[in-house]
């Protein structure tokens, strides 16, 4: 059964790169891994929010598009999910969205690393 995946993007990310660079990465994405949410941040704080909220609903994987400031919001989003301690439901694939375009979605291939 395939993993229950959201990609937190930030679109204003590396000058708005991201956001510019999304439409193209997306499809190659969901060739890789199939069915998947996503997520835009919209402001301070939001991608802490999105993670938080994704793992208390049962989201298996997350992947971040955006810069090294989403990555932290993610996990600390991760970290504040209150699961009553048991740390394995917070255990999950996160990936960072890689800066060079034609590695974005081989890089988060299942069992790829």
């Amino acid at each position: 059964m395939p993993l229950r995946t959201l990609v937190v993007v930030n679109p204003a990310s590396r000058s708005g790169a991201t956001g510019r660079r999304w439409p193209r990465v997306e499809p190659r994405l969901r060739d890789a891994l199939g069915a998947l949410d996503v997520a835009f941040t919209r402001g301070p704080r939001d991608a802490e929010r999105i993670a938080r909220e994704a793992v208390r609903a049962g989201v298996e994987r997350l992947i971040v598009a955006g810069g090294d400031g989403t990555t932290s919001e993610v996990i600390s989003g991760l970290l504040g999910a209150d699961l009553g301690g048991d740390l394995g439901k917070a255990a999950m694939s996160l990936s960072a969205y890689p800066r060079h375009r034609a590695t974005a979605a081989g890089a988060s291939a299942p069992g790829s690393g």
